[in-house]
């Protein structure tokens, strides 16, 4: 999870310049070749057992790209550390239903107590408001973005999920990430023939920045698929969650994208809640 933060952090600049599903294909198209250590030491067998989960990866492709393009488009409205945090909180709560309902990985009760106080949390920190010149200000636009981001997003985390416990996890993330490549160049064409929206065209060095931003996913989708096969997929989802304060300060720091007391005091609510979901 730190190192998904860090690419996250890193391309936040682009995501302010680049339309949001751009900025998905470019990132992902980079994964081809970032991404490759990953495969070092599978055999095509290996190969052959993920590919042979099409269905699977394609749907969680068309989520993972949608999700990204969401995500991305959130950061021209809001603040890095609120869209971040209303995503997170999202995803917990969508994670442990999709747990306990595909999974077989039963709801305590008191994982309800729990995502109440995530749900609080959230309520509270949308309704405070952070106006700066590089931001677009449509806070409910950018709060509604993030959360259907993690929506989208849910889906796909459950497809890697499946895919890391029947087959290699590392091989899995692999093809899970640069699938999602595919999928955003399906989605920019039909925008294109449906709106007439081109997609967004980059530099050659403007391409190699991001996909140097974007390499710390190399350990944070690795290291996620692996822990998805050693444990609860609700629990690895949440045992990142201090990334969430780490980022908003990180955010603060590089974007000035400061916090007041209020907003603070609800991510550490959904910190609480969100820690609180590995030990029901």
């Amino acid at each position: 999870m730190l190192g998904s933060m860090l690419q996250n952090l890193l391309l936040v600049h682009h995501a302010r310049k680049i339309d949001g599903l751009s900025l998905a294909f470019y990132r992902n198209v980079g994964f081809f070749f970032t991404l490759l250590p990953l495969l070092y030491g599978a055999s095509s067998q290996d190969i052959t057992l993920v590919l042979g989960h099409w269905k699977l990866l394609t749907v969680s492709s068309v989520a993972g790209g949608v999700s990204l393009a969401l995500a991305y488009a959130s950061f021209r409205y809001i603040v890095v550390g609120v869209s971040t945090t209303i995503n997170k909180a999202v995803l917990t709560i969508v994670m442990v239903i999709l747990g306990w309902l595909l999974l077989d990985q039963p709801l305590a009760p008191s994982a309800l107590a729990f995502i109440a106080l995530i749900i609080l949390g959230s309520v509270l920190l949308g309704l405070e408001r952070n106006a700066f010149p590089h931001l677009d200000n449509r806070h409910a636009l950018g709060l509604a973005l993030s959360i259907l981001s993690a929506l989208s997003i849910a889906f796909a985390f459950y497809a890697l999920a499946v895919l890391a416990t029947v087959a290699d996890p590392l091989v899995s993330s692999y093809f899970w990430e640069t699938s999602i490549a595919v999928a955003c160049a399906v989605l920019i064409a039909i925008r294109w023939a449906a709106f007439g929206t081109v997609p967004q065209k980059i530099s050659w060095k403007t391409f190699c920045i991001i996909a140097a931003c974007s390499f710390p996913t190399l350990i944070g989708t690795g290291l996620f698929s692996l822990a998805l096969r050693m444990g609860p997929i609700a629990i690895a989802n949440a045992i990142g969650s201090g990334s969430l304060a780490v980022t908003a300060l990180l955010a603060w720091g590089m974007y000035g994208e400061k916090l007041n007391l209020k907003q603070w005091m609800s991510i550490v609510l959904i910190l609480i809640g969100v820690i609180a979901m590995r030990f029901v």
